[in-house]
């Protein structure tokens, strides 16, 4: 069976299923993932084909979205002004990229590839890396966590889920109808459809890990939560410099944001190291999107471009990161403390969590980011025994998951029998 997985985003964002489709490749599918041109060369270089999709996910961040952080309106608003000026050639290009496929996988912010399935008559699955359906145990990614012992708390929880969501399908649904007729002359999607999309018995396979969010009792067995889906190279070393560097003292802190974009690097850069002058630590500094460490740097401070988080995390004393779904996963896993700093989407909703769990102190949003708050966090990070022991024990959980072989046994299991299979078809 020839497989197009759709993703839209940033590496975190894709990664994740370049392990999923070398998973569902071992399994004897033809797998191939469509996203933009900026992870051609990642993806075929895993031995998964390619097709692409104009989705700059550099483009997207380029507007200071430290302000976004989680606010509801302020996200969706954002997501409306990414979407719909590259809607159209985000359709003709889906479609163009499953023309000869048996069904698609699709991600969260791919959802015009649901549309595209429908137009070509073939199976979709939806295959998210956080959670979208409505529960009483915890908010939405939009919502802050309230006291448990509040009145109503969880019918509020689900509520937070059930207006997010309203208000994507609501903003949304005019372009996408647009674009139904012209591009693939299918009718318009009614209001009513979008009214219990999300607590339908559509399928979701969620790549997380259940010792971060268990199963919530109030969802069905359609939502399935596998555990993450690691993309490991046990081919790769390390150059000489920074196995040197590593072996030259006590474990370093971590600290990388990723393919965050950040309009004050320099400044961000100096509050990290002045809160790693402040502690005595040593760290491994991740230049990511905003090429953090540009200036000079101490010799305490040893910078990377592209090492593996699988072979790195684990020979750290503590990892700063923003909390994206695939760095926190691999954080978790190697079993070591974090340190999250947010600054928009799904990441404080991981931060949150994180928090919850006791693997990490109290985030700091990348707005209220300082010197001096950084500095405590890393302290309480390696010296908190409580803080070191959680990491160490939910790591040893998340070792023991295998979320890509679960996922493909689950996504095997539904497109085997596709005429059974309740799918997005309104």
């Amino acid at each position: 069976m020839k497989i197009t997985i759709a993703t839209v985003g940033t590496r975190g964002d894709v990664q994740p299923y370049i392990a999923l489709g070398l998973g569902l490749q071992k399994s004897g599918h033809q797998v191939q993932i469509a996203t933009d041109s900026t992870f051609k060369g990642f993806i075929e270089a895993s031995g998964l084909g390619f097709a692409a999709v104009k989705a700059d996910p550099r483009r997207a961040l380029q507007e200071d979205i430290r302000r976004i952080g989680s606010n509801p309106v302020r996200l969706l608003r954002w997501i409306d002004r990414q979407f719909t000026p590259l809607a159209r050639g985000y359709f003709i290009d889906v479609r163009a990229a499953c023309q000869d496929s048996d069904a698609v996988l699709v991600s969260a912010l791919a959802f015009a590839a649901m549309h595209v399935a429908q137009a070509l008559g073939i199976p979709s699955l939806a295959t998210y890396l956080y959670p979208i359906t409505p529960t009483r145990s915890f908010p939405s990614m939009a919502a802050s966590s309230l006291p448990k012992w509040l009145t109503g708390v969880g019918w509020i929880n689900w509520m937070s889920f059930r207006l997010y969501n309203l208000a994507f399908f609501r903003m949304t649904l005019p372009v996408i109808n647009d674009l139904r007729k012209e591009i693939l002359g299918l009718p318009p999607v009614p209001w009513s459809y979008y009214l219990n999309i999300d607590i339908s018995d559509v399928p979701i396979i969620y790549g997380y890990s259940k010792h971060v969010i268990p199963h919530p009792a109030d969802w069905g067995a359609t939502q399935h939560i596998t555990g993450y889906w690691f993309l490991d190279d046990p081919e790769w070393r390390p150059p000489d410099e920074l196995s040197q560097f590593l072996e030259a003292g006590t474990p370093p802190i971590y600290i990388g944001f990723g393919s965050m974009v950040d309009a004050e690097a320099k400044k961000t850069t100096d509050i990290v190291l002045e809160a790693l002058k402040l502690t005595g630590q040593r760290a491994i500094l991740h230049g990511g999107w905003s090429d953090l460490g540009s200036h000079s740097l101490p010799e305490t401070v040893y910078k990377v471009s592209d090492v593996p988080h699988s072979w790195l995390f684990p020979r750290m004393a503590a990892i700063i990161h923003h909390g994206g779904a695939g760095t926190t996963a691999a954080a978790l896993r190697a079993g070591v403390p974090a340190v999250i700093v947010p600054y928009f989407g799904d990441q404080p909703f991981w931060a949150r969590r994180i928090y919850q769990l006791g693997v990490s102190p109290k985030p700091i949003p990348r707005d209220k980011l300082s010197t001096e708050k950084l500095a405590a966090a890393v302290l309480e990070a390696i010296q908190e025994k409580n803080i070191r022991e959680n990491a160490r024990q939910l790591g040893k959980h998340i070792c023991q998951e295998d979320g890509v072989t679960d996922a493909v046994q689950i996504i095997d299991r539904y497109l085997s029998e596709p005429e059974k299979l309740i799918q997005f078809n309104p």
